[in-house]
C-alpha cells in the first residue's frame, strides 16, 4: 500500500511517451532506493530545467538558456541558418536527429501532431510564412512528418492548409522522399535514410 506521493508521481511517469505503468513505478522504486543526496540532486536539476526552459517564439523548439529576453532559440538567431527554407517537423526530438545528419542548414517549425486536434500553432506558422514570404526571405516549405498513417494525414491536411499561401508568395511546397521505412518515426530514423528523404523531397 503507498501514498497518495507514491502514486502521483507514478501518474506523472506515465506522462512520459512510451512509459507504461509498470515502467513508472520501477522509476518510482529506483528513485526510492538512492539516498537522499541523489533524490535531492535530482530535485535541484528538474528545478533548475523548470527555472531555465522556454519555447521559441518563432519555431516553437524548446530550448535552455540564460538571459534571452526576445525568447528565440539559438538557430532562429544565427546568421548563418538558411532562412531561404524552412522545415516543418512534428516534435523537437525531429529536429535534433536532422541537425545531427549535417545535410539541412535551413529553419524549422514544430507543429505538434494530429493527435494535437486543435493545431494551436498552426496560426503563427501561418504568419511566420506570410511574414517571411512578404519579405523574400523563404523559398521553400518542407513538410517532414514521419512515414505513418498519422504522418500522411498530416502532410496532406497541411498541403490544403498552406497550399494558397504558398502560390501567393510563390513559394515551393514539398514533402521529404520515401526513403524513410513505413512506420518508423523521423525522431528513430538514422543520418543516412533522413538524408536519402532530404534529397528525395517532392
Amino acid at each position: 500500500m503507498h501514498g497518495s506521493d507514491f502514486e502521483d508521481l507514478v501518474n506523472k511517469f506515465m506522462k512520459f511517451p512510451g512509459i507504461g505503468p509498470r515502467q513508472a513505478r520501477r522509476f518510482v522504486y529506483f528513485l526510492l532506493a538512492q539516498d537522499r543526496i541523489f533524490r535531492t540532486d535530482f530535485i535541484k536539476t528538474l528545478e533548475g530545467l523548470n527555472a531555465q526552459a522556454k519555447q521559441c517564439s518563432r519555431c516553437a523548439y524548446f530550448f535552455v538558456g540564460g538571459l534571452n529576453q526576445n525568447l528565440l532559440c539559438g538557430r532562429c538567431q544565427s546568421p548563418d541558418t538558411d532562412k531561404s527554407i524552412l522545415m516543418i517537423v512534428e516534435k523537437d526530438m525531429d529536429i535534433d536527429n536532422i541537425v545531427k545528419t549535417g545535410t539541412y542548414k535551413g529553419s524549422f517549425f514544430v507543429l505538434g501532431s494530429l493527435k494535437n486536434k486543435t493545431l494551436k500553432r498552426l496560426g503563427l506558422l501561418k504568419k511566420i510564412i506570410t511574414k517571411e514570404g512578404q519579405t523574400s526571405q523563404l523559398k521553400e516549405i518542407i513538410i517532414a512528418f514521419s512515414a505513418s498513417t498519422d504522418g500522411d494525414q498530416m502532410d496532406h491536411l497541411l498541403k490544403i492548409e498552406l497550399k494558397p499561401l504558398a502560390l501567393k508568395h510563390n513559394l515551393k511546397l514539398s514533402s521529404l522522399g520515401r526513403g524513410l521505412s513505413t512506420g518508423v518515426e523521423l525522431e528513430y530514423s538514422d543520418a543516412e535514410t533522413i538524408a536519402s528523404a532530404l534529397l528525395g523531397r517532392h
